[in-house]
């Protein structure tokens, strides 16, 4: 199949990015972040291209991680905070997560009040979603 708005060199199957877009997006969050005074996070959930990190971390303040994989993704890759937020944590899972997170949400009382002492010894911040 012949695409029009592809070069032909370009293998097929991939994932394309258009740079100049995405940086016209991420200059059009900051500004955003910066009358507001917001932070904004990208969600590994929804944007997980990697190698498009270099040029989103000079916009974003950081990464959402909902799983141990996406927060060793943000850590490791994009370098800036690391959020994560999940249903629910098993506790192999908190004990991964804590030194590779600056905030995490916790879903209730109970898993807050299960991990409080963990989250408060590794220095986190918590929160619990409402």
């Amino acid at each position: 199949m012949t695409n029009k708005y592809l070069d032909s060199a370009i293998p097929s199957p991939c994932y394309v990015c258009d740079e100049a877009l995405l940086e016209r997006n991420l200059k059009l969050m900051q500004r955003v972040q910066h009358e507001s005074g917001a932070h904004i996070i990208l969600a590994l959930k929804g944007f997980s291209m990697w190698s498009t990190f270099p040029l989103v971390r000079e916009y974003l303040v950081g990464c959402t991680a909902s799983s141990v994989w996406e927060a060793k993704l943000a850590a490791g890759e994009f370098q800036r905070e690391v959020h994560a937020y999940a249903p629910g944590y098993k506790p192999s899972e908190i004990d991964e997560l804590l030194p590779l997170v600056n905030h995490i949400s916790f879903n209730s009382l109970n898993q807050w009040q299960r991990y409080k002492e963990q989250t408060l010894a590794a220095g986190v911040s918590a929160g619990i979603r409402v």
